[in-house]
């Protein structure tokens, strides 16, 4: 993600480009700030499974089911980072999905 002039060096250059299902990162800055994503994104779904640019929606409904799930079963054990939105920003949750 930066700004059109950096997203315009980037035109012709295949990107890889991946967002783990509730990583809170890769929703800012703000796209209403003058920031653009480079190339199709690759979803990593609650599931750890890469799907190649789903909807919005799509998106919406996992984070929800993630958000929810984690807060049952994760959130409130000592050690544990209490929000997934924070949780899915660790490296290793890309790395798994990535080569798995």
């Amino acid at each position: 993600m930066g700004n059109s002039a950096f997203v315009t060096t980037l035109d012709g250059m295949d990107i890889f480009r991946y967002r783990d299902c509730c990583d809170v990162v890769t929703r800012v800055p703000l796209t209403e700030m003058g920031y653009a994503h480079v190339g199709p994104a690759r979803y990593i779904d609650r599931n750890g499974l890469v799907t190649l640019d789903p909807s919005e929606t799509v998106i919406g409904a996992d984070r929800v089911a993630a958000e929810a799930d984690y807060l049952l079963k994760y959130a409130w054990k000592s050690g544990n980072v209490g929000v997934r939105d924070l949780a899915d920003h660790a490296p290793i949750n890309y790395v798994w999905a990535v080569t798995a």
